[in-house]
C-alpha cells in the first residue's frame, strides 16, 4: 500500500512538474488562419479560424489527403490555384507558414502558397512565398522586405518524389527558416520587416495564377509567431488538434513540440 502510495505520488510529480518543463502549448491564439481542405466537394475552402473569407478553388479538385481530403492541382495545364482573400491578419512581421504537399516530380516554378501583389510600377510584393524550385526537387522560401529586398534561400531537402512532406518557412524578425518534415532544410539571415500589402493568398499558384504545383497539398495555415524545429513537428500531427477544443492549447501527448517566439 506504501509502495502504490509512492509510486501515485512519484507519478503525479512528473505529470506536474517534469512535463510542464518539456512541452510547450500553440495556442489557437497563435493562428492567423487554418485551411484543413477537408470539405470534400465544392468550390470553397474554409479557414477553421474564422479570421480569413474563404478561400476560391479555381480548377482544382479533391482528392484523399494526408489528412482525411486534400486538393489536387493539374500544373500549367489548367492553371488550378486556391485564392484566399486578404485580410490584415494575413500581413505579419514575424510568421510561420505552413503545409503538406505531395508533388510527384521537377517542372517549372511550382507555387506551395505565396501573398503576393503588384505594385504600381508591376513591380511584384511577397510577404512570404514558398515553392519547389524550377526543374529541382529542393523548396525555394522568400519574403520581400519593406525595401523590397528580395530575401531567398533554397533548400537541398528533397519534396519532388511523389510522397507527402510537411514543410514549413519562419521569420522572427532576424532570420529566414525553411523545415522539411521537421528537420531544419535551409537558414539565412535578412532584415526585415517583410513588406505588407491587399494582395490575395494563393495557394497552388501565385498571382494571375503563375507558377501553378502539378500535385497535392493539405492542411495550410499562417501563425503569428516563429516557430522552432519541434514547434512544426508539433503541426505534423494534424492542425485539426488546434482547432477542434477549448481551451486552446494541445492534448498531452501533443504537446512536446516546441514554440518559439523569437526576437
Amino acid at each position: 500500500m506504501i509502495k502504490s502510495i509512492s509510486y501515485t505520488a512519484t507519478l503525479m510529480f512528473l505529470i506536474i512538474f517534469a512535463v510542464p518543463l518539456a512541452s510547450y502549448a500553440i495556442n489557437r491564439s497563435d493562428f492567423a488562419g487554418v485551411w484543413l481542405f477537408d470539405e470534400g466537394s465544392g468550390k470553397s475552402v474554409k479557414d477553421s479560424t474564422g479570421n480569413v473569407k474563404n478561400g476560391e478553388i479555381i480548377n482544382a479538385k479533391w482528392v484523399d489527403g494526408k489528412f482525411i481530403k486534400a486538393l489536387e492541382f493539374e500544373g500549367a495545364a489548367n492553371e488550378s490555384y486556391v485564392s484566399i482573400p486578404h485580410s490584415d491578419i494575413l500581413n505579419q512581421e514575424i510568421f510561420t507558414v505552413a503545409a503538406w504537399i505531395k508533388v510527384p516530380g521537377t517542372s517549372g516554378w511550382q507555387t506551395i502558397l505565396a501573398k503576393d501583389a503588384m505594385d504600381i510600377g508591376a513591380e511584384e510584393l511577397r510577404t512570404y512565398g514558398m515553392f519547389v524550385i524550377s526543374g529541382q526537387t529542393g523548396v525555394h522560401y522568400s519574403f520581400k522586405s519593406k525595401n523590397k529586398t528580395h530575401n531567398t534561400v533554397n533548400g537541398k531537402a528533397v519534396v519532388a518524389d511523389g510522397k507527402w512532406h510537411h514543410v514549413a518557412m519562419t521569420y522572427d524578425g532576424t532570420t529566414l527558416r525553411g523545415y522539411v518534415d521537421a528537420v531544419k532544410d535551409a537558414e539565412q539571415a535578412f532584415a526585415g520587416p517583410p513588406i505588407m500589402h491587399n494582395g490575395a493568398l494563393n495557394v497552388g499558384g501565385e498571382i494571375k495564377g503563375r507558377y501553378n504545383l502539378k500535385g497535392a497539398i493539405d492542411e495550410v495555415c499562417i501563425l503569428k509567431v516563429a516557430l522552432d524545429e519541434a514547434g512544426t513537428k508539433t503541426l505534423m500531427n494534424g492542425l485539426v488538434n488546434f482547432i477542434s477544443v477549448e481551451p486552446s492549447y494541445m492534448s498531452l501527448a501533443s504537446t512536446w513540440g516546441a514554440i518559439k517566439k523569437q526576437k
